[in-house]
């Protein structure tokens, strides 16, 4: 065993339903199993202390999410696979944000940057 702790439940040797998951490394998330795979509304703590609240499918960040960075950043929007997909806002830590679209975890060229003296971009 490597330390890590499951709390939930088992159906068919898969985990299913409610559950908590603690690693030793610090990594943790409360959330949802179904048919073995993170499903639905689902906090993630990364040992990065970084903090994922929102969807996910089949084991993905998938749908609608917040990633808060231990650095202060916050990005709201779209996520596809485990990466940022869409329309979505990313909030830097300096007050300044970009809201435009994301594609395969990428910013686009298709967005407004706002800076933190008024100007916009």
């Amino acid at each position: 065993m490597d330390g890590t702790v499951y709390e939930g439940e088992f159906q068919n040797g898969k985990r299913q339903g409610k559950c908590i998951e603690t690693y030793p490394c610090g990594q943790r998330y409360d959330g949802y199993f179904d048919n073995g795979y993170l499903e639905g509304d689902i906090t993630y703590y990364y040992d990065t202390g970084d903090i994922y609240v929102g969807k996910f499918h089949m084991g993905y960040r998938e749908g609608l999410g917040t990633l808060k960075y231990a650095n202060g950043d916050k990005f709201i929007g779209n996520w596809k696979e485990d990466e940022k997909e869409g329309a979505g806002v990313y909030h830097f830590n300096n007050g300044e944000r970009f809201e435009g679209k994301w594609k395969l975890g990428m910013r686009s060229k298709i967005g407004t940057y706002y800076f933190t003296d008024g100007s916009v971009f």
